[in-house]
């Protein structure tokens, strides 16, 4: 990781750093399917975004289903 520039990040853009890295992850099968959620579940916490707001709901009406 010397490559990486040593900087701060603001917390929005840590969150899609880690977004990132959680959707990295399951594309290579890193992580199970309930892995991935609690892994959205946490980072939504901390996240307003509509986008987000609305894979939440869509989830939630799939599990009621």
């Amino acid at each position: 990781m010397s490559d990486t520039p040593n900087t701060k990040l603001t917390p929005p853009d840590a969150i899609k750093v880690l977004i990132s890295l959680v959707e990295i992850a399951h594309s290579r099968n890193t992580y199970s399917i309930p892995e991935t959620y609690l892994a959205f579940n946490a980072i939504h916490t901390f996240t307003n975004e509509k986008s987000y707001e609305n894979v939440y709901n869509y989830i939630n009406e799939r599990k009621t289903q």
